[in-house]
């Protein structure tokens, strides 16, 4: 007996040449490579298209409501300032009539006005620091006549000063 090496068959790897059961495998063509790959991109374009699409309309969409969120945030914070300034010179005219409305400080200004006098002045100036210690937020507080010249103030620089006749006056004497 001898040994002899056992005899393989090769068959080839290429599948075109390859039988199946006595059939013939098909043959892929490079066209049919094409089609395919043009067939996957037709279906993806298809399907990102409209996801593009809504993915755009959402953005928008999104874009608009913060949009709208902050110009509504800003409305609402202008809104508060406002009303806070409003509150802020409401205190401050109030104050200021609180200082008007001292009985001293009238009666001096009308005795000023029909007859000028520096102790008039003195006295009104003197009503005034007062008036000034209990309102810390002034800077100054002066008395006008109604020709627009300071006849008192809590700054004595400012006495005799023309701050304009052309002034709202709510209110006050007159020598006639």
């Amino acid at each position: 007996m001898s040994a002899e090496a056992p005899i393989y068959a090769a068959r080839p790897l290429c599948p075109s040449t390859t039988s199946t059961r006595g059939r013939e495998a098909p043959d892929i063509k490079p066209a049919t490579v094409k089609l395919t790959a043009k067939l996957g991109l037709s279906i993806m374009l298809i399907a990102l298209l409209p996801l593009l699409a809504f993915g755009g309309l959402a953005l928008r969409q999104a874009r608009e409501s913060i949009t709208r969120q902050v110009h509504d945030g800003l409305r609402i914070n202008a809104e508060r300032a406002r009303k806070q300034v409003e509150i802020l010179v409401a205190m401050y005219e109030e104050r200021v009539r609180l200082v008007a409305s001292r009985t001293q400080l009238r009666l001096s200004l009308k005795d000023h006005i029909e007859e000028p006098d520096a102790q008039h002045v003195e006295r009104m100036s003197g009503i005034l620091s007062d008036a000034m210690a209990s309102i810390p937020d002034f800077e100054s507080i002066s008395i006008a006549g109604t020709n627009g010249m300071i006849v008192a103030s809590t700054d004595s620089g400012r006495i005799g000063a023309n701050i304009g006749a052309g002034l709202k006056v709510r209110g006050g004497y007159s020598a006639n």
